[in-house]
């Protein structure tokens, strides 16, 4: 929402309308998956204890539940925060690639076709296969999401003058 209200903030209509069916659409994604955790009777953070439980028995290291530092407890709400309080170029680029490139270009894309062809071969979980397949329907080759915020952080950096976006990135 932070990204939602610095575009709300500078007038920018256009991308204003498209952040809000953007989380209307992901609202939807949280909707379907909430649905399906309460009809198998676990929660996600049930599973999530689980999880590190037998991670622990494995012998596997984890991080501290204390502390954490992963790309969605830590760096993504960071980045969001920036937005509140930093209007800069860099903001909205560190944004923009941080979630739509990387969370929606890599993830999202990569890890829905992953489920898929996993249910598939396993010939199991038809119920959240189909649910997967609705969600990842914006996730066809040239989604909309990764290449229209390509778009905006590169339109917001011509409009602030000449940047090099790389040395952006790496923190130059």
């Amino acid at each position: 929402m932070p990204l939602v209200f610095a575009m709300a903030d500078e007038n920018r209509a256009e991308e204003t309308m498209f952040l809000t069916s953007f989380a209307y659409e992901e609202a939807k994604h949280v909707d379907f998956f909430h649905r399906w955790f309460q009809a198998i009777g676990v929660s996600p953070l049930e599973m999530r204890k689980m999880q590190r439980e037998r991670a622990k028995a494995a012998g596997m290291e984890l991080q501290d539940e204390e502390q954490p530092n992963g790309l969605f407890e830590s760096i993504l709400p960071r980045t969001m925060r920036r937005l509140l309080t930093d209007r800069s170029p860099e903001a909205f680029l560190e944004a923009s690639v941080t979630y739509n490139q990387f969370i929606e270009g890599c993830l999202a894309i990569a890890g829905y076709r992953m489920w898929g062809q996993m249910f598939d071969q396993f010939g199991v979980l038809p119920g959240l296969r189909a649910g997967i397949d609705v969600a990842s329907y914006p996730y066809e080759p040239c989604s909309r999401e990764p290449f229209t915020m390509l778009f905006l952080g590169s339109f917001r950096y011509q409009v602030d003058g000449p940047t090099n976006c790389v040395a952006i990135l790496a923190g130059r």
